[in-house]
């Protein structure tokens, strides 16, 4: 009697027991699967920001090194450029900005009065000044990602026209490259390779003691450049990513409290980091429900 009621038990308990045995043994392989693909995910779309980015640098250098635009914007701005010569200006400008799909390019004297505006944006703004007190004035420089004056997230280019006469050189004037975010930067990073219900790129930055996210979140609309969190969360993969200079991986919590696997990577040139994220219930209920 006794010896049966051990079969039993025995029996009882095998169901139970292979289905832990289940998720022991193949548990580990599915979340190292998991990581590999969001490190893959992270890395590639780290590799398209990061050759857009080096794409406008090199167009606002083209544009830098022009001295025969530099030539006549100097002369547009002191009155002696005649109408051929601003036509011209203005139609190679409106050419690159639809090629690049920039959201509005500006032709400023060194004051930074504007000359020429083509575009959605057509005012100097409180960026632009900003841009213009740089260290370097005879050097391209690049906005970070913010808010422009209608409220639609951007970054612009500050690039100044340099006229070369007897070895001297002065800053002619300057043109300002704008684009909008969601032309291209958000799409890029909110566009998931794969059909989930829950993968999702994050592009986050550092503000202070903060982690600010600064796409549009999949899972709660109107947060780009306004959701933000301590950068001591606890378990949350966007804090630990700005933490990191470094690329890794991590198990914790997202911004909507929920378990998720991540992979985070930098963007070189910025203080941008890419988060790929994909809920852990996604990862593993598979393996749950077959066990």
């Amino acid at each position: 009697m006794r010896i049966l009621g051990f079969l039993f038990m025995a029996l009882f308990l095998v169901v139970p027991l292979t289905a832990g045995l289940v998720v022991y043994l193949y548990g580990p392989e599915v979340e190292r699967d998991a990581y590999a693909n969001l490190e893959s995910i992270a890395r590639m779309k780290v590799e398209q920001l990061e050759n857009w980015l080096h794409e406008r640098d090199s167009d606002a250098e083209v544009l830098r090194e022009d001295h025969a635009l530099a030539v006549t914007v100097d002369d547009w701005a002191h009155g002696r450029a005649d109408v051929p010569e601003q036509v011209a200006v203005q139609a190679r400008l409106a050419i690159q900005r639809r090629q690049y799909h920039l959201s509005s390019v500006m032709v400023l004297t060194p004051e930074l009065r504007p000359l020429l505006s083509i575009g959605n944006e057509t005012a100097v703004d409180t960026q632009t000044n900003l841009l213009a007190q740089g260290p370097d004035a005879f050097r391209v420089h690049r906005s970070p990602l913010y808010r422009m004056e209608d409220g639609r997230p951007g970054m612009q280019w500050l690039v100044p026209l340099v006229r070369r006469e007897g070895g001297v050189e002065k800053i002619a004037g300057f043109i300002v490259l704008r684009v909008n975010a969601h032309d291209f930067v958000y799409p890029l990073v909110q566009t998931w390779p794969t059909a989930s219900p829950s993968g999702e790129t994050l592009l986050v930055r550092r503000v202070g003691d903060e982690v600010e996210f600064i796409n549009e979140l999949r899972h709660r609309r109107g947060s780009a450049l306004k959701l933000s969190f301590g950068l001591n969360t606890t378990s949350l993969p966007a804090a630990e990513a700005v933490r990191s200079p470094v690329p890794g991986i991590i198990e914790g919590l997202d911004y909507r409290k929920v378990a998720v696997l991540a992979a985070y990577r930098p963007v070189r040139g910025t203080d941008w980091r890419v988060v790929t994220k994909i809920d852990h219930d996604e990862i593993l209920g598979p393996l749950y429900r077959l066990a």
